[in-house]
């Protein structure tokens, strides 16, 4: 349940969701026999803030939450 929002809104490629976004390329470099490349990133704001609002929402129907002694306020 968590596993997928985190995939959905984190470590994807859709721009509709994605909270962290590519904004500059820095350049490549070879490690190790390994083609790496660098970049700067941003938060995209709309999506951090809709990611947030479905896992809180998923995190509040969890069994762990559910038997939390939570007092009304």
């Amino acid at each position: 349940m968590l596993t997928e929002t985190v995939r959905d809104h984190v470590f994807t490629s859709d721009s509709a969701k994605a909270v962290i976004v590519r904004k500059q390329f820095i350049g490549k470099e070879q490690i190790n026999g390994i083609q790496a490349y660098h970049f700067k990133a941003g938060i995209d704001t709309k999506n951090a803030k809709t990611y947030c609002e479905v896992i809180v929402r998923k995190m509040a129907t969890t069994s762990l939450v559910k038997s939390l002694p939570l007092k009304p306020s």
